[in-house]
């Protein structure tokens, strides 16, 4: 797959289903779409998007409704035209060639677990049998099966576990399929010397956890635990009942799908593990260095994405910390984190004007134009606060083709549901700034 050209991130999202030059109206649609779709995880990132939404649940007739939409719109909606001024070069005068860049080299995959293996650990492993060491602990539960793969357990008085009749309700479900962006949302643990993950979500009435054990990228062991009660959470009593049933699962000829603390259980490399929307079809890559142009035309214009990361690097880490770590996902540099809590985009646009993202911010804040090294930026927030963007211009006209891009976006942390999130704070906003005037200085001097 060619890599995209630096601009819209719809012009990614359209190309991944099937029409890489859909209108502007159709490339939202199916922006909006995929915030519809993957309801639990932030928006996609990119300079052309539109602001997704807190985590929900979509009805089904609803996500249905916006598959039509999407799909009428890519037909047929009318292109929204930008009336920015196009690309003129400033440095006319003739410049020697620019050495081309080597290409991007493709990082090779771990291996999944072989597919005839999971198939045999789903068929072989009885969900109920997995419980048994809960029930010698616990003599007066019971198991009772609820389908082909899935059991639950049940007593009058459940100790540690509460009383059916209070609301509580304990399933295992051996097979279940989730994908790469799923785990993002949860916390990664370990339980009896396996990695799992978790989630959890306390409100005034129940507590839940829900621990996934991978048997293979895609598919594992669903435990799920819900306590009509409120309470401090209940993921600490269930990992007693999971550390047996790893040693069940360990104990079976199916033991060696376990994966350690320390493998890859995804089939992501570096620092992509911690990329949220890195299973989708455009690869995700590691940064790889490069020269820096030292003309600004070229850094604009050069439409390699390893450029984005070279220019902004020393400014992230500068002002953000060491901890973010750049990787190159279709046109897009993106710096990620082990926590997933805060996640930067870098762009280069050569052929949009910032004045084309001041409709993205927040109607109740709008944007605003602020001055970064003697030329205008127009900045907002999108979302309901949880992320701040600039698009600063280096013609030093915000309606002129060409934009530096800086988007902060923060969330939960991992595992756990939170509603409303957190935001971005003041002095966030000012890192953003700060790393904006560091680039700015560092790459694009006066003209």
């Amino acid at each position: 797959m060619s890599e995209p050209r630096a601009g819209s991130i719809g012009r990614t999202l359209t190309a991944q289903f099937g029409n890489g030059h859909g209108t502007t109206a159709g490339r939202r649609a199916i922006t909006r779409l995929h915030h519809l779709a993957m309801p639990s995880h932030p928006r996609l990132p990119g300079p052309r998007h539109d602001v997704g939404t807190r985590p929900t649940r979509i009805p089904r007739a609803l996500l249905t409704t916006a598959l039509i939409l999407a799909a009428v719109c890519l037909a047929g909606c009318d292109a929204v035209k930008s009336a920015a001024t196009p690309w003129v070069p400033r440095h006319t005068a003739a410049q020697p060639a620019a050495t081309a860049l080597p290409p991007i080299t493709r990082t090779p995959r771990p291996p999944d677990r072989d597919p005839s293996a999971v198939d045999a650990a789903i068929a072989g492993l009885d969900a109920c049998a997995l419980l048994e060491p809960h029930l010698r602990a616990y003599p007066k539960t019971r198991t009772v099966p609820e389908g082909e793969h899935t059991c639950a357990l049940e007593r009058a008085d459940w100790t540690p576990l509460q009383n059916a009749a209070d609301g509580a309700r304990f399933t295992l479900l051996v097979g279940h399929s989730w994908d790469t962006l799923r785990r993002f949302g949860m916390e990664p643990v370990v339980i009896n010397g396996a990695r799992a993950y978790q989630q959890q979500q306390n409100d005034d009435k129940t507590q839940e956890c829900e621990v996934w054990i991978p048997l293979s990228f895609t598919r594992g062991i669903k435990v799920q635990y819900t306590l009509g009660q409120t309470g401090p959470g209940v993921c600490p009593v269930m990992h007693e009942t999971l550390a047996g049933v790893v040693d069940v699962v360990r104990s079976s000829p199916h033991g060696a799908l376990l994966f350690r603390p320390d493998e890859n259980d995804s089939g992501l490399v570096g620092d992509c593990v911690h990329f949220p929307t890195a299973d989708m079809k455009l690869p995700c890559e590691p940064y790889q260095p490069v020269d820096i142009p030292t003309e600004p035309d070229a850094l604009l214009t050069t439409g390699d994405v390893r450029i984005q990361c070279a220019v902004a690097n020393e400014a992230i880490q500068r002002r953000f910390g060491e901890h973010l770590k750049p990787i190159i996902w279709g046109e897009h540099c993106i710096y990620v984190e082990p926590t997933l809590q805060r996640q930067i985009i870098v762009n280069l646009i050569p052929d949009e004007a910032p004045s084309a993202y001041s409709d993205l911010a927040d109607p109740d804040t709008g944007s605003k134009t602020v001055d970064i090294g003697g030329r205008p930026a127009t900045t907002f927030y999108t979302g309901e606060g949880e992320s701040y963007e600039i698009y600063w211009s280096p013609r030093g006209d915000l309606a002129v083709f060409g934009a530096v891009h800086l988007q902060l976006q923060v969330r939960p942390p991992r595992g756990f549901f939170t509603f409303p999130g957190p935001t971005v704070t003041d002095e966030q906003v000012s890192a953003c700034v700060d790393a904006m005037s560091d680039i700015v200085t560092d790459h694009f001097p006066p003209e």
